[in-house]
């Protein structure tokens, strides 16, 4: 893993920022040795040392060096009042309060984030908690992640609002993190070590924190989620730490046995395996998480920790501790690649979007009916924040593609097929992103709300920035809550095991926006493979009777085909005259047959 260096040169050029830089990098145990607390049951400690070669950039420069990208308190600050004088308060309830202060009086905020349009009484109440480790700073970029998705317009941050209160506490350690603490508090101990019995002058943070969520827990209001966000200096990928009982945990074999104490059980032991829930969603929805490296043992030095004093103290199942690597990931779409500032911040919008998952599914989809469509001003002020960041790694050159002009050309002459009076419209450019080979016309049905219908090639080739200018064209489809229904050849096998980096950046932005993939079987057929590459995707699958695939066998590729359903008006009531062919005379019959507007005349 790299160190990052900042250049005030770069800076003062227009060019400010963090870069992984560094080379020859050594971590080794050195024969310094540690103290040991109890030497005769502890086994000897060593310090370890570690080495690195950095070549400035510049001479004469000014230059810091940092462990990992930094997030000072006064960056917190200044985040947060950034909300405050962005928010329109009749659409988010936000306040920003002072939980306590800290041994050197400086403030710990906890956050409210709801919708002010909702009752409290029936919603749950989702904790997240951050930075109680002041070396950790990518903890603080996947709180910000969070609170910027929960703070947007987005539909789906909406209807997060609306089913969720939210209690934010984004950095539990301000003294560690001002004054460069990596493990600490300035009382010199691990607050993440005393949740069992904090000492309120010693460990105000935490004895206030546990306060407020004993006070929930007295309004019968605990938590349905409680999450502590921390770093992991050895481990790759995001992950998380849960608890579950392993006396409890047992077999679904046990509901064969009948007795009343064993059904007991059995209750027990499905509410215990709701821990799994959450962490599975984002193993499903997030490129840098694994399940693969969650744990949910709780071992005796854990017995302290917020994860196990909130999971055992309060009875909160889903009790976390979601860790997110220094390093980088080795699986997934980012596989071999260091991780920065714009995953983290990912990962909080990944985060967001389990928790949407995990609610109830019939309450989402009505809520979704009753969210008014966002305008084009509000959306724009938001783009910032909304839409998503450009190359996650480095900036790369945009991909070079022919044809652009051909493709929409040869869309538009297939939409003359569609009746006029459906009234197809083309979108206005700036929805479609340039970089896409993308056609998306709009139509206006009559009795009907209006669609997207989209085309969308992706080369096989392209890079992976591409579906960055995708998931643009899909938030902004999010924001105007368009019924959007593409139709591609996107290169992405979805029904591979194990999916590509590209199929994994398909799939997660399809779950990010709620988008289903209708397609089932194979679409390209040869002598030796048979690949699932033509993709319908819908976010309004109700609205389809229909879809599957016609084998042709004009090439290898197979035809897919969506039946949408369409409320159609009454038709006026249809008279039919029928002659008398008893006494029939052929010129009369021409006569009146030309004298009969068109509409009357039917093919029987």
């Amino acid at each position: 893993m790299q160190p990052v260096l900042y250049s005030c040169k770069d800076a003062e050029d227009g060019d400010p920022g963090w870069i992984r830089t560094g080379s020859d990098i050594c971590y080794y145990k050195n024969h310094y040795r540690r103290p040991c607390s109890n030497p005769k049951t502890e086994r000897e400690k060593y310090y370890y040392t570690l080495t690195f070669t950095i070549e400035f950039p510049y001479s004469n420069d000014c230059c810091y060096l940092a462990y990992h990208y930094p997030y000072s308190f006064s960056l917190l600050e200044n985040h947060l009042l950034t909300y405050e004088y962005r928010l329109d308060p009749n659409k988010i309830l936000y306040k920003r309060q002072v939980l306590c202060d800290t041994l050197t009086g400086n403030p710990c905020y906890v956050i409210t984030i709801t919708s002010p349009n909702c009752s409290h009484d029936n919603r749950p109440y989702i904790f997240l908690c951050s930075r109680v480790h002041p070396g950790e700073s990518n903890a603080s970029w996947v709180m910000k992640g969070v609170l910027d998705f929960l703070l947007s317009s987005k539909i789906t941050a909406r209807v997060l609002r609306e089913i969720y209160i939210f209690k934010i506490i984004p950095m539990l350690n301000p003294d560690g993190v001002i004054n460069g603490c990596h493990r600490c508090s300035l009382s010199g101990a691990d607050l993440n070590r005393q949740w069992l019995d904090p000492d309120p002058i010693l460990f105000p943070t935490i004895y206030h924190a546990k306060g407020l969520l004993l006070y929930l827990q007295a309004m019968n209001k605990k938590p349905l989620v409680f999450c502590d966000f921390h770093g992991h200096s050895r481990k790759k990928n995001v992950f998380m730490y849960g608890c579950h009982n392993p006396t409890v945990d047992l077999p679904v074999t046990i509901v064969t046995s009948g007795s009343e104490s064993d059904s007991s059980n059995v209750g027990e032991a499905v509410k215990e395996t709701n821990y799994r829930t959450l962490p599975r969603i984002l193993h499903s929805i997030a490129p840098s998480f694994s399940f693969q490296n969650c744990s949910f043992l709780v071992e005796s030095s854990k017995e302290s920790t917020a994860r196990v004093v909130v999971w055992r103290e309060l009875g909160v199942t889903r009790s976390y501790t979601m860790e997110s690597t220094y390093c980088g990931t080795d699986q997934g779409p980012y596989k071999g690649f260091h991780i920065g500032t714009k995953e983290l911040e990912e990962m909080g919008r990944c985060f967001c979007a389990g928790l949407l998952k995990l609610g109830n599914s019939s309450s989402i989809t009505a809520l979704l009916g009753t969210i008014p469509k966002l305008s084009m001003d509000e959306r724009e002020a938001d783009d910032d924040i909304l839409l998503p960041d450009g190359d996650l790694f480095a900036p790369v050159d945009t991909y070079p593609y022919e044809g652009q002009e051909s493709l929409k050309t040869r869309t538009l002459a297939y939409t003359n097929l569609i009746p006029d009076e459906l009234l197809p419209e083309l979108l206005p450019d700036d929805l479609i992103p340039d970089e896409l080979e993308m056609v998306c016309i709009e139509l206006s049905l009559p009795y009907n709300k209006s669609l997207l219908i989209s085309t969308w090639y992706r080369p096989p080739n392209s890079l992976m920035n591409i579906f960055d200018y995708w998931a643009s064209f899909l938030a902004k489809c999010d924001n105007e809550d368009k019924e959007l229904i593409l139709i591609g050849d996107l290169n992405c096998d979805v029904s591979k095991t194990i999916p590509d980096p590209h199929t994994c950046k398909v799939q997660f932005l399809c779950s990010l926006y709620q988008i289903d993939q209708l397609i089932k079987e194979s679409t390209r057929l040869t002598p030796k493979s048979a690949t699932l590459i033509d993709l319908i995707l819908t976010n309004r699958p109700e609205n389809i009777s229909r879809s599957g695939v016609i084998h042709l066998g004009i090439s290898d590729h197979s035809l897919v085909y969506a039946v949408r359903k369409f409320t159609l008006p009454k038709g006026r009531q249809k008279i039919r005259q029928v002659r008398n062919f008893k006494n029939f005379v052929e010129n009369d019959f021409i006569r009146d047959v030309s004298q009969l507007p068109w509409e009357m005349v039917y093919q029987f």
